[in-house]
């Protein structure tokens, strides 16, 4: 495609430019190459120049590119729109700069605009906009009323003068007239002038100025005032209080004008007569944008605004008669431009923002340092070029191009959908040809480029099929199958007609959007050949025969390969075997001799066979051939078909014995379908017939149409090559929550299919990824990629349920034994139980008064027999038969496949998580656990997990080692982390890095681990530690 530019503009000189949409090539080309330059504003009493020093003042408001060449540009200083209304623009500092290399270098243009606009003169000290009506001629209005033309692409600028020399001020030169738009009249509408419209404000430093209208149909010489001569207003309040003229545009047929002010937009589809307000807003931009540039007749619009109010960005799509905000933030947005009916960039302080959604969701494409305001942007593409190409390969490629540029071809580019179309209205195109656009890659401009535009006509067909004219019926056609499609039903197709295959012939292909069948249309030709005998003559000979005729293949060539080496396939014909035919196209019956025969099959069977026995017999085939069908020759009655390829070239010779007399006869197919056969005595036999080739579709053995092909579907070039098969998936679930509970749930992820996928559960369910409302079962499912043969991946998952609730205990009444305290016991009298403890307590408080205070006490009790007794009171009160807490069962777990692990974690009986692993091969291995109920999870691929018990020993053979951990590399500071007994992880930070705590300089730690879980964690490495095992824990 052809270069991008995007430029953006704003105070103090700011420029900076960006290619094709990245923002990774923004590039600084401000004005500062002006720097120590003439500057022509500014003249010196001597009658020479200053020259630039600085760049403050220079506030450049506006930017746009050639419509043909985007490294042209031209940007003009105005008032900074930040200040208005008033003027902060003086004497010298209007100016209007060029580029011509993309904003490397930049000049201020000569012309009598710089007497207009320089420091002696003072008439114009600000710009407004600049317009390109084509290449060549570009506006800028400007204070007063003053407009400047220049007629050579941007070296000159010239202020519009009257009849009389006088330099024109357009409408009633008014100081802030602030838009124009300007037409070229290349449709003769306008008798080959320039015509345009402007808007102006009477005067900005008061609220209730009248805004006002103008047209000229003179390239800017005169001026008339639209809107009935009145001045434009709020049509929705009657009120004239409208606000600064801020962008404006007028349709190519001159019936819609769109004039955007701060407060309201108005549109007149009456050239101007009268203007309706479709748009009230609160300070608008400095720029009405629309979509596409140069369409004659616009229907996407934006208005931009400055920070006033909520609708940062409103957007009609109907010509400016609804309007519905896309971005409403509030932002300050004073200048936008829009490159596609979606896409475009955002003025925003000193950020410029990219949309893709008409203005909603803008993102961050250029911020500068700085405080210099961005304040217009424009976005332009170089002049593109198309290649027509001929869907038949008949005809010549033609180049063109579209005016508006890319606004006609652009949508049917062969990349982008495939369409063909016929072009019509054009002198130098057939319009009964179909064409496909693509883009011109020449580095050069193309001579004799084609315009195409408005006049034109354009059918569009969704592809070369449907374009191009019905297929002869006298084609017969193979398609010839890719032998790496991947659809289960492809086949080859002997006999397609009712089909031009023309256009794709001898190329791999798919047809009807059907990727998984590839085939190669080849064309079916048919050459007709004397056979070494005439019927008639054969079935003259006296029965039985005096001799027999012996046929020998000796040499037969196909495509310049040589398929016979020592010994010559041999045929001996008799009165026996003689086999006279009745022959109708490719159809042929026996029959007796002297009834109703008109060839021999003897000679084509022969062939035949032998092209079987060599491997040719998919490639060439003979026919017997009726006496109609035979040339017109001198010696013979008899002929036979050959069958073979459109290119392909073959020689067959066939040497004949009989009698002992030797004839050698040579049939052939070379370059270009020409045919020969010599027959002679030797095997450089002289005598050579030529017979043409034949096609049509009697040449079918048989015929058939299918498949059909779908003219509205492109056929599409393919390739044919082995395709891999990539395609894998992975299943998350989760189990039944209650013993025979159905909310379990499979849920698919699916990688590295290439083409449409097929998906069959086991429940019979298709093409879903999740199944729901499962109960505990083995699922299985198996995902294929419809577009590879045999390309598929099965798995199995297993949804384990809890066990069943346990049946409730007997139950039997229990009285308690009420003590006199207020408690009850279960296994002792409460006095019993009050007494021991009393004692107890007593006892330790005579211990401790003797020990401590020497204080002997009267009677003092045995504190160890007291103590025994204390804890079997305790002992009892703790076997408790309905003290249990959790329950534990005992599971088998194996795992189903033999070529993985299979890793999974549950609770042992203590609520220690635990993580397991059943190594691959491990088919007829179980693994018995004792777990709480609904924790067995897998972690990768599925186990079998069968209830065994519900009770079960909870003493779980989880090893405990004694470890030490410490850092071998030096300098360096990590984490490691291992699993506690209850499996929880657990993580230590290690350091030896100079400074650090640590024995020696070495940071190093002792924990009790389970067995072969202590590991660093990246990027500590596992040869950056030295973990020893001390003994068990």
């Amino acid at each position: 495609m052809a270069t991008t530019r995007t430029y953006t503009v704003g105070l103090n000189g700011e420029v900076w430019r960006m290619l094709n949409h990245d923002p990774n090539t923004w590039t600084d080309v401000s004005l500062s190459s002006l720097i120590n330059t003439t500057n022509y504003l500014q003249p010196t009493s001597g009658g020479e120049y200053n020259i630039f020093t600085k760049l403050t003042g220079y506030n450049l408001v506006d930017v746009m590119s050639d419509p043909e060449d985007t490294s042209k540009l031209c940007v003009i200083s105005g008032n900074n729109p930040s200040i208005l209304p008033s003027i902060t623009s003086g004497p010298g500092e209007g100016g209007i700069f060029v580029s011509h290399d993309a904003g490397a270098t930049w000049f201020m243009p000569q012309g009598d605009w710089l007497d207009v606009c320089d420091t002696n003169s003072g008439k114009v000290s600000f710009h407004f906009e600049v317009w390109y009506a084509d290449s060549n001629t570009i506006y800028v209005i400007s204070q007063g009323g003053y407009i400047f033309r220049s007629l050579d692409g941007g070296l000159t600028f010239n202020s519009i003068k009257d009849n009389t020399g006088t330099n024109v001020q357009a409408g009633t030169g008014n100081i802030f007239t602030s838009c124009i738009h300007m037409w070229k009249d290349t449709t003769g509408i306008n008798g080959g002038l320039d015509y345009g419209v402007i808007a102006q404000q009477e005067d900005v430093n008061q609220v209730a100025s009248d805004v006002t209208v103008w047209k000229t149909l003179d390239g800017g010489v005169t001026w008339s005032q639209l809107n009935s001569n009145n001045p434009i207003k709020n049509t929705v309040i009657n009120d004239s209080q409208v606000g600064n003229a801020t962008g404006i545009y007028i349709s190519q047929d001159q019936s819609m004008i769109t004039v955007q002010c701060e407060y309201v937009t108005n549109r007149s589809l009456d050239s101007g007569a009268t203007f309706i307000t479709t748009l009230e807003t609160l300070r608008n931009g400095l720029h009405l944008t629309w979509f596409e540039a140069y369409d004659p007749f616009v229907a996407d619009f934006w208005v931009t605004q400055k920070g006033l109010a909520t609708n940062s960005i409103t957007n009609s799509i109907d010509g400016a008669a609804t309007w519905t905000s896309t971005l409403n933030n509030g932002s300050r947005t004073d200048g936008a431009h829009f490159y596609t009916s979606t896409n475009g960039y955002i003025t925003s302080g000193t950020n410029l923002l990219s949309t893709t959604q008409s203005g909603t969701n803008p993102q961050p494409s250029l911020s500068i340092v700085g405080d210099n305001s961005l304040l217009a942007v424009w976005t332009g593409s170089e002049l593109q070029y198309y290649i027509l190409s001929d869907c038949t390969d008949t005809s010549s490629k033609i180049i063109v191009i579209d005016d508006p540029n890319g606004s006609i071809l652009e949508p049917y580019v062969a990349p982008i959908n495939g369409a063909s179309i016929q072009i019509t209205n054009s002198p130098n195109i057939d319009p009964t040809k179909c064409w496909t656009v693509d883009y011109y890659d020449g580095t050069n401009t193309p001579p004799n480029v084609e315009v195409i535009n408005a006049a034109n006509t354009i059918i569009v067909y969704d592809s070369c099929q449907q374009c191009l004219p019905p297929p002869p019926t006298t084609e017969c056609w193979k398609l010839e199958l890719c032998p790496f499609s991947t659809g289960i039903t492809c086949q080859t197709v002997e006999n397609h007609t009712g089909f031009d295959w023309t256009a794709w012939e001898n190329q791999y292909i798919y047809i009807n959007g059907d990727t998984t069948c590839i085939y190669r249309p080849l064309k079916i030709m048919q050459a007709v050949f004397i056979t070494p005998d005439s019927y008639s003559t054969l079935c003259a000979l006296p029965t039985p025969w005096a001799n027999s005729i012996e046929y020998l293949i000796s040499s037969l060539v196909y495509n310049n390969t040589q398929y016979i080496s020592g010994t010559s396939p041999s045929y001996v014909m008799t009165d026996l075997n003689y086999d006279p035919v009745e022959c109708a196209a490719l159809v042929c019956s026996s029959v007796a001799c002297g009834t109703t025969e008109n060839s021999y099959s003897n000679v084509p069977d022969f062939i035949n066979n032998t092209l079987v026995t060599l491997g040719l017999d998919n490639v060439l085939d003979a026919y017997p051939n009726d006496t109609n069908n035979t040339p017109s020759i001198l010696f013979s009655d008899s002929s036979f078909k050959m069958q073979y390829t459109n290119g392909d070239t073959f020689s067959i010779t066939i040497i004949k014995i009989v009698g002992g007399i030797t004839t050698y006869y040579n049939y052939s197919i070379g370059a270009g379908n020409s045919n020969n056969v010599s027959i002679g005595s030797s095997p450089g036999a002289t005598k050579d017939i030529a017979y043409a080739s034949q096609t049509g579709s009697s040449l079918c053995s048989d015929t058939t149409t299918l498949p059909v092909v779908d003219v509205t579907i492109p056929i599409v070039d393919a390739t044919c090559e082995k395709i891999d098969c990539l395609i894998d998936a992975t299943a998350v679930f989760t189990n039944p929550t209650v013993n025979g509970g159905s909310d379990g749930s499979i849920t698919l992820t699916i990688t590295g299919a290439q083409n449409p996928t097929f998906i069959l559960w086991s429940t019979g369910a298709t093409n879903v990824q999740s199944l729901t409302g499962l109960s505990a079962g083995v699922y299985s499912v198996t995902i294929t990629d419809t577009g590879i043969a045999n390309c598929q991946v099965q798995l199995q998952i297993i949804l384990t349920e809890p066990p069943p609730a346990p049946p409730e205990p007997e139950t039997c009444e229990v009285t308690p034994r009420l003590g006199e305290p207020g408690f009850s016991v279960k296994n002792c009298d409460p006095k019993t139980v009050i007494k021991i403890k009393n004692q107890f307590s007593d006892s330790v408080y005579a211990w401790f008064k003797r020990l401590r205070y020497g204080i002997e006490t009267c009677c003092e009790f045995d504190l160890d027999k007291i103590d025994i007794k204390y804890q079997l009171l305790e002992l009892g009160e703790m076997n408790d038969p309905d003290a249990c807490i959790n329950d534990c069962y005992r599971y088998n777990i194996t795992n189903p496949s033999n070529d993985d692990a299979a890793n999974f974690t549950y609770k042992d009986c203590f609520g220690a998580s635990i993580i397991a692993i059943i190594p691959a091969g491990s088919t007829g291995i179980t693994l018995s656990i004792c777990a709480r109920p609904n924790t067995i999870v897998t972690l990768d691929n599925p186990i079998n997990a069968v209830f065994v018990e519900k009770c079960c020993d909870p003493l779980q053979l989880i090893t405990m080692k004694y470890y030490c951990v410490k850092l071998t590399t030096t300098d360096i500071t990590g984490v490691i982390q291992w699993y506690d007994y209850e499996g929880i992880l657990k993580t230590k930070t290690l350091t030896n890095v100079i400074g650090s705590c640590g024995p020696e300089g070495v940071d190093k730690m002792y924990m009790c681990a389970q067995e072969g879980t202590v590991a660093p964690i990246a990027p500590l490495l596992i040869t950056d530690l030295d973990i020893t095992e001390m003994g068990a824990c």
